[in-house]
Formats: structure tokens, sequence, C-alpha cells
């Protein structure tokens, strides 16, 4: 701090009716808790819970970290989607997060353990089914370049069955650059 200044202390500002600025609002307390955080109904937990249950049971490696399980909540995938739903504070259930009109998340996701250990343990089943799928659409596409090559190879032995090469310029064509350069 310089000579100049000076640190003046902080002046503690009463809140209006007894009330302290930073409590929460009786109504929002009772939707989420003490720790302002909704409340999951009871059997569904959070995405972690469930994580660290896996962990126990030794069904996830260790050092898995905890913001993949918050990736699967944000793409829960296609074919075998992650079995996540979204809880706001009166209880409802939706399948995807609900946002107020200022853009903030008023859902909590929640799942079931029974259903994230089943679905854990399909896993392998997942990853064979992408596996398919890839070399599936890499097969296609060397089917697809070898036409593509078939077909420039037939057109190469018409071209010389006519009695013309790749290369070369048939006699009008030729007549008509020049015609087109005396033009100009």
């Amino acid at each position: 701090m310089s000579e100049t200044q000076v640190e003046e202390p902080v002046a503690e500002v009463d809140a209006p009716d007894g009330d302290t600025p930073d409590a929460p609002d009786e109504d929002t307390e009772s939707k989420a808790g003490t720790s302002g955080r909704i409340q999951l109904p009871d059997g569904i937990v959070s995405p972690i819970t469930a994580l660290n249950h896996l962990k126990r049971k030794r069904l996830a490696p260790a050092d898995h970290p905890p913001q993949r399980m918050y990736g699967y909540v944000k793409n829960p995938g296609k074919e075998d989607p992650f079995p996540v739903k979204h809880y706001d504070a009166d209880g409802k259930t939706f399948d995807e997060p609900q946002v107020d009109d200022r853009g903030h998340t008023i859902t909590r996701p929640g799942v079931k353990i029974g259903q994230v250990v089943d679905w854990w343990g399909r896993a392998g089943a997942r990853q064979k089914a992408r596996e398919e799928k890839k070399a599936e659409a890499a097969k296609a596409k060397a089917a697809k370049e070898e036409e593509k090559a078939r077909k420039a190879a037939a057109a190469g032995l018409t071209d010389e069955e006519g009695g013309t090469e790749s290369g070369q310029v048939e006699a009008g064509a030729e007549e008509y650059v020049d015609a087109g350069a005396e033009a100009e």
C-alpha cells in the first residue's frame, strides 16, 4: 500500500426487517435444503455419487474423472443413452435440463444407481457397436472409391477405343480454338 492510501474499515450494513444479506429465501431453503442445491427424490442420486459407488464396487477405474460423468449427463448418447433425468425443486422430472428466462439451469441431474450400474456394464457392447459402425462406414467409403476408380478407368478405355488418348486434342476442337484466337 502506498502512503497516500488509507485502509478504511468496512462498515456492516443492516438488512431491513432483521434479515441478513446472505440468508436464503425461506421458499428456496425448503425446496433446496441447507446446501442450496435442489434435493433429489428418494432413490435418486447425483452422477458423482453413482460414480463413487462404481469405484467402491471396482466397476469403474479409481482414476475415472468425475467431470466425465457430467459429460455423460450433457451428451447421454443416442443408441444406449446414459440413464439421467433432471429434477426441479418441485420434484418434477424432465428428460432435458430446464432453464429459466435468465438462462440459469433450474433442474439438477439425477440417476438411479441400479440403472447406472447396468449402463456401465454395457460399455463393451456400446464400444463394439461403435467399432462395427465405423468399419461399415470405412467399407462403404472404400467401395465408393473403388467404383469411382472403376468408372475413371472405363472412361479412359472409351477414349482409347474412340481413337483419342487423354492428352490429345481432337481436330475439330483445335480449329475452334484457332478461330477464336483470330477473332480477337
